[in-house]
């Protein structure tokens, strides 16, 4: 969750900061997130409190939550919005993770939780569904009439794409055709998370796992092993890993590992043989181009005395 303040507008006057430029003053990783040994609430006061201290504009709503893995419920959803609505705070809800929903609870859209269209615009994309990054095909739901046409002429005044043809068949190809490719991968993500959850358990008891409601990122915190200003050199240096570090969201001693949706018992042995878009997600590839298992990239976490060096798409187990 990211929160602006009011002094953006002035600063990007001053500074003379373009639209696609860094965003100053932008608050980041908030404080009202509760982590209760691994279990994230919203703290409502302290959201509330946030806002009206720095007079905040704009709320970027992660749901389901990157890094943290939370889907939020109507009735946490609804709180959020009503505080947003009540201090003449902007919503933009990112839901781009809007399918990849792994535990029992139900993705709830934030435009369909009240009457916000006034505060509220929705962006999302069958991007993380169907990984169809290179589609460039993506939506921007903006229930309010006025508000549609404040950014579709803002908008075509810097030249935006509009997609391409290529990419409005393989979207609405994978959402009419891809259900049950969709939920074999829902269910192998599923089975990654419950195999490395177990590994560590046996032998990293003291890890701290994070429930794994939507997203196939798991947030792990390695705070009882491992001190923060070590955390970095004992992933990449001693386990030869690539993650996406706690201290980046503001969290220290925790790190995150996107689930590749390979076969947990082992990679394909016909490489050749792509027939789904599976073998794109998450392959740990070694310096002489050799696929490894997600057991081997778990036993390099739990026995860090392997020498061979990883080169990582992304961040992932």
């Amino acid at each position: 969750m990211i929160i602006w303040n009011s002094a953006y507008k002035n600063n990007a006057q001053n500074t003379g900061v373009k639209p696609n430029a860094p965003i100053p003053n932008c608050l980041k990783n908030a404080t009202f997130l509760k982590n209760d040994n691994g279990i994230y609430t919203i703290d409502f006061e302290k959201f509330e409190e946030d806002i009206i201290e720095n007079q905040v504009k704009l709320f970027i709503l992660s749901s389901p939550h990157n890094p943290i893995g939370r889907v939020w419920t109507k009735e946490e959803l609804k709180r959020v919005l009503d505080i947003c609505k009540a201090n003449d705070v902007f919503v933009l809800a990112d839901e781009i993770h809007q399918d990849i929903i792994i535990g029992d609870k139900k993705q709830i859209p934030a435009a369909t939780i009240g009457n916000y269209d006034d505060i509220l615009v929705t962006l999302t994309a069958a991007t993380k569904t169907f990984n169809l990054a290179s589609c460039q095909n993506s939506f921007v739901v903006i229930p309010n009439d006025e508000i549609r046409e404040k950014f579709d002429k803002y908008y075509n005044s810097i030249g935006g794409d509009n997609g391409n043809v290529f990419g409005y068949i393989a979207v609405e190809a994978a959402y009419r055709y891809g259900e049950e490719w969709l939920k074999e991968i829902l269910d192998k993500i599923r089975g990654n998370y419950e195999y490395t959850k177990s590994i560590l358990s046996k032998h990293l008891p003291h890890v701290v796992v994070s429930p794994l409601e939507g997203t196939y990122l798991a947030w792990y915190d390695f705070s009882y092993y491992i001190e923060e200003k070590d955390i970095k050199n004992f992933f990449q240096e001693k386990c030869n890993l690539a993650v996406d570090y706690g201290i980046w969201f503001g969290e220290t001693g925790l790190v995150q590992v996107q689930f590749g949706v390979w076969e947990i018992d082992g990679l394909y042995e016909d490489f050749t043989g792509m027939k789904s878009p599976e073998f794109l997600y998450g392959l740990v590839q070694s310096e002489d181009s050799q696929f490894i298992s997600l057991q081997e990239v778990s036993r390099r976490i739990c026995d860090s005395g392997a020498g061979e060096k990883f080169i990582i798409p992304q961040v992932l187990l």
